[in-house]
């Protein structure tokens, strides 16, 4: 009995010691829009000397306009943004983006979002979910001065972001979601959130920075090593803000496509179970959505033609959703 005893308080003070243990902690996103008081003539000029700051961001890998008019870069009627993914660049929608927006006439804004595209292995380092989230509502600002209304297109975690801004800006029309990261694939990550979620990570990472691997080409585009933080303050964004609350405010057209054929062959960085229960519980009346699963594209970043194997389709789909839901018209 006494042995029992032993176990129990053990087991508890184990209990205490894990549950008091430190909690990531990053402060709530700020809703408010960011002021970006610039004349449309001066855009070109604004992103290219805010870019000019960071001197280390990868060739290719800058926030660019490309005008439907390089001669006259006026405003069109709409704009695409294009938000593309954690650890990735513009160029992860190539070359999707830039077909869809000369197809219907469009401005397109390519922004690279908060502490993208470096080539510093202590890229986010210093990430926040707020910061993440600003990025994507200045792009947000810049996008409003191109184009009378709004497309948003994206990948992944620009997906996350986009969520969060269809609530704020009564502009934008509708949206494209390749592969939206409503959670990540892995369901132990849900430990990154819990007490001693970092120092977890950092174990099963051996240091504090994360080493992905790509072909020659991609990693030019994507970040090959960066610090674990930022899969912290992703995770995060994740857990406190892809909730069934905000999924019933969101209430605009959106198509939502993703890669998957069966539970062995499916997206496996970001799951497609929880794109589905946004798809379910999102306010958007049924008319105006739609899902579509790609059996063949075989990765996660279903609109690179560095991976997928499906981009005739996904573009069929896509243009198809533009006109007949948002009402976009093919440029003469």
């Amino acid at each position: 009995m006494k042995f029992i005893k032993i176990l129990l308080i053990i087991a508890f003070a184990g209990a205490v010691f894990y549950l008091i243990g430190p909690r990531p902690s990053f402060k709530a996103i700020d809703y408010s829009t960011p002021d970006v008081s610039i004349s449309l003539d001066s855009l070109d000029t604004y992103i290219s000397e805010k870019e000019a700051q960071i001197p280390d961001i990868k060739p290719g890998n800058k926030s660019m306009i490309i005008w439907d008019n390089d001669s006259l870069k006026n405003k069109t009627k709409y704009v695409l943004l294009y938000l593309h993914g954690f650890s990735a660049s513009p160029m992860e929608g190539n070359p999707i983006h830039k077909e869809f927006a000369e197809h219907f006439g469009m401005n397109l804004y390519l922004p690279r979002l908060e502490d993208h595209g470096r080539s510093s292995e202590n890229s986010f380092e210093n990430l926040t979910p707020d910061d993440y989230f600003e990025s994507a509502q200045q792009a947000l600002e810049v996008a409003k001065l191109l184009g009378d209304s709004i497309v948003i297109m994206s990948c992944s975690t620009g997906g996350t972001l986009s969520i969060l801004l269809e609530d704020t800006c009564p502009e934008i029309a509708g949206f494209i979601f390749y592969s939206p990261n409503i959670d990540l694939f892995d369901p132990t990550s849900d430990l990154i959130v819990q007490p001693w979620g970092k120092q977890i990570l950092r174990t099963i990472m051996k240091g504090d920075y994360n080493n992905v691997t790509y072909e020659e080409e991609p990693a030019k585009y994507w970040n090959t090593r960066y610090h674990i933080n930022g899969i912290v303050a992703l995770k995060t964004l994740l857990h406190d803000y892809m909730t069934k609350e905000n999924f019933r405010k969101f209430d605009k057209p959106f198509l939502l496509m993703y890669y998957y054929k069966d539970d062995e062959h499916q997206d496996d960085v970001v799951s497609v179970e929880d794109m589905i229960e946004f798809y379910k519980y999102a306010g958007t009346p049924v008319s105006q959505k739609k899902r579509i699963a790609l059996t063949q594209a075989g990765t996660h970043v279903i609109s690179s033609d560095f991976f997928s194997g499906e981009l005739d389709h996904l573009r069929e789909e896509t243009y198809k959703f533009a006109t007949e839901i948002i009402g976009l018209q093919p440029k003469p």
